[in-house]
């Protein structure tokens, strides 16, 4: 009888081992309870992010971070027959970056204002983080009788540009730099 119990003590204790073993060895969900935003997947408890988002659960939108006016001065270069590389300035120029509908959170545009006229280019953002990203301007683009191309970077705080302007009916291209445009 008393051999009987002990079979019994020693099974129950056995199973009891084998439970606790089976038990730790399943794999938990480490993705349960994490909610990842903006279309950000979890992996291994975190969330992997987009190109355009960030944060730990995916929660900021860069381009939103720079959806402001920068102000500055734009110096205009030229090549002509008779003058290399003539440039002049022109002082009253804003640059105004907004967000455009996409689901990755990477396309924008910028009006470029000066004193009598806007250009309004869309552009495509790349290398995103919360410190600033790269873009090109998603074109060419023709407006009015020119075709623009180029590229910059934004920040919350700073933006530059520059753009290549191409006359319709030819000629020399003039390119415009928009640098160091502040918030």
């Amino acid at each position: 009888m008393k051999s009987l119990k002990h079979i019994a003590v020693s099974a129950l204790l056995a199973i009891s081992v084998l439970s606790v073993v089976w038990y730790s060895s399943c794999s938990k969900d480490a993705c349960k309870g994490v909610t990842c935003m903006n279309y950000g997947m979890c992996s291994g408890g975190s969330c992997i992010c987009d190109s355009g988002t960030g944060g730990n659960n995916c929660e900021v939108i860069y381009r939103n971070l720079y959806s402001n006016t920068y102000s500055g001065v734009a110096v205009f270069s030229f090549n002509t027959a008779d003058t290399i590389d003539r440039a002049h300035a022109d002082t009253s120029n804003t640059l105004v970056f907004s967000h455009t509908a996409d689901t990755l959170f990477n396309n924008m545009q910028v009006i470029w204002q000066d004193s009598s006229s806007q250009v309004t280019l869309p552009i495509v953002l790349s290398n995103n983080t919360a410190a600033g990203s790269d873009f090109k301007v998603n074109g060419p683009v023709t407006i009015g009788n020119y075709t623009y191309t180029g590229s910059g970077s934004v920040s919350i705080t700073a933006a530059s540009l520059t753009l290549l302007q191409y006359p319709l009916g030819g000629g020399p291209a003039v390119t415009i730099t928009l640098n160091n445009f502040v918030n």
